[in-house]
C-alpha cells in the first residue's frame, strides 16, 4: 500500500509495488513488440573487482531485479538499522535503501557493507537530518535539492544521516534516486574506512590524508545516478521501466547526473577541483602525488591562493572555510619541509614523508587503490554519452 510522505504526495513502500511496476512495464513493451514467446534478458552492467566478491562469503551478486533478499537480510541485519520511531521518515529511509537495491552497484554497496559490518562488529544506523538552509529548488522543471550537507558520516557512533529535505520533494521517483545516490557517497565513505582499517593495517599516516576516500565515494554515488537514470529515446520508451534504469521521468537527469556527467567528461581536472571544496579535502593526495608530496603541496598552495583572490572579489563571504583549508596546508608542508632537511629532529614528519612514497610502490596500496578508485572509474566512464 502507498504511504503518505511528509509532502503530503503517495509513494510506494517496499518492493512488491515496484517489482510489479517493473513487470506489468516489460509485459506490456513485449506485447507492444507482438511477441509471442520471449526470453527477457537483462543487460548486464560491467562488473568490477572492488564490488564483485563478499569478504565473507565470495559470492556473485546478480544484477538486474530488484533484491528482495537482499532488502530482506537488511532489515533483520545486526549491521543495519534503519528505525528511528518516526513511521514516515522510516518508510521513506527504507524506501531509500531499496532504490539503492534496485541498481548493480548499490546492491553491491550494500552486501559490501553488511559483511565489512559483521567483521567489525559494527551497527550502521541511516537515519534522516533537519539542515539548516536546506531549499527545494527547480531548474528545467527538474526538482533538487540545495543544500550544503547532503549527509553526514559518524565513525564514533557509526551512522549515516542523510538531508530529510530528500522527503519533502514533490516528485517520489526523484526523490528517491536523489537520496538513494546521495546515501551511496556516504555509505561508500563508510566501506573504505571498513576495509583499510582490515587491509592497510600500518598505513595510517597515508590514509589520514589519503584523497581515495572522497574519490571512491564520488564514484559509488555517480555510478548509483547514472545506473538509475534513464534517458529518453528509443531504447527506453516513457511509460515503460526499463529493468537497468529505473528512473520514472526518461531525459531528466538529477542533479547526482550532472555532476557525473562533469566527471566523466575530465576526470584529471574534476578531481583537483574536489580540493578546494571544504577544508577537510585540503589534505587529500592522490597516488600520483604521493610520488612527490612536497612539489604536490606547493601547487596546492597556488592553487588555493589564486582561488581565494577570486572568492575575495566574488564572494567575500566565503573566504572562512579556504583561509581554514590554506591554514592547514601551508602548516603541513612547512612540516614536510623541516622533515626532508632536518629528519633527525622531525622523526614524525619524516617517517610520514617516506610513507606516503612507499605507499606509491607498495602492492597492497596499489591494489586497494585499483580496486576502490580506478576500477569504479572505469566502470563509470562505459556511461559516456548517456
Amino acid at each position: 500500500m502507498p504511504q503518505a510522505g511528509l509532502n503530503g504526495r503517495a509513494y510506494p513502500i517496499g518492493m512488491d509495488v515496484r517489482l510489479r511496476r517493473f513487470l506489468l512495464g516489460s509485459l506490456l513493451l513485449l506485447a507492444c513488440a507482438g511477441i509471442s514467446k520471449a526470453v527477457i534478458s537483462l543487460p548486464q552492467a560491467q562488473e568490477f573487482s572492488a564490488f564483485r566478491t563478499s569478504p565473507v562469503s565470495g559470492a556473485r551478486r546478480p544484477l538486474g531485479l530488484p533484491d528482495a533478499a537482499l532488502m530482506a537480510r537488511a532489515r533483520s541485519s545486526a549491521q543495519l538499522a534503519f528505525q528511528t520511531g518516526d513511521a514516515r521518515m522510516d518508510a521513506f529511509t527504507q524506501d531509500v535503501i531499496a532504490e539503492l537495491s534496485r541498481c548493480p552497484t548499490g546492491r553491491m554497496l550494500l552486501t559490501d557493507i553488511l559483511d565489512e559490518a559483521a567483521l567489525r562488529g559494527v551497527r550502521i544506523q541511516v537515519k534522516p537530518m533537519e539542515v539548516d538552509g536546506t531549499f527545494i529548488k527547480e531548474e528545467d522543471g527538474v526538482e533538487f535539492l540545495e543544500t550544503s550537507q547532503p549527509g553526514k558520516e559518524d565513525f564514533s557512533e557509526w551512522t549515516y544521516s542523510y538531508n530529510a529535505g530528500f522527503s519533502r520533494m514533490s516528485d517520489p521517483e526523484l526523490a528517491l534516486q536523489s537520496a538513494a545516490a546521495a546515501a551511496a557517497h556516504g555509505l561508500q565513505h563508510m566501506l573504505y574506512y571498513l576495509r583499510a582499517s582490515r587491509e592497510l593495517k600500518g598505513w595510517e599516516a597515508v590514509l589520514y590524508q589519503d584523497q581515495g576516500t572522497e574519490q571512491s565515494a564520488t564514484l559509488c554515488s555517480a555510478l548509483v545516478a547514472m545506473e538509475l537514470f534513464r534517458p529518453a529515446g528509443p531504447a527506453y520508451p516513457r511509460g515503460v521501466p526499463h529493468p537497468m534504469s529505473v528512473g520514472a521521468r526518461p531525459g531528466h537527469p538529477t542533479m547526482m547526473v550532472l555532476e557525473a556527467r562533469k566527471l566523466m567528461a575530465d576526470p584529471e581536472s574534476y578531481w583537483p577541483q574536489v580540493k578546494v571544496w571544504l577544508p577537510a579535502f585540503a589534505l587529500g593526495s592522490t597516488a600520483q602525488e604521493r610520488r612527490d608530496p612536497i612539489r604536490a603541496y606547493e601547487k596546492r598552495l597556488r592553487i588555493l591562493e589564486e582561488h581565494r583572490a577570486k572568492l575575495r572579489r566574488t564572494q567575500p563571504a566565503a573566504l572562512s572555510d579556504l583561509d581554514q583549508a590554506l591554514a592547514q596546508v601551508r602548516g603541513r608542508l612547512a612540516s614536510m619541509r623541516a622533515a626532508q632537511a632536518r629528519p633527525f629532529f622531525h622523526p614524525f614528519g619524516s617517517r610520514r614523508l617516506s610513507r606516503l612514497r612507499q605507499a606509491v610502490q607498495d602492492p597492497v596500496f596499489q591494489s586497494f587503490h585499483q580496486e576502490m578508485i580506478a576500477e569504479p572509474l572505469e566502470h563509470l566512464l562505459s556511461f559516456r554519452g548517456r
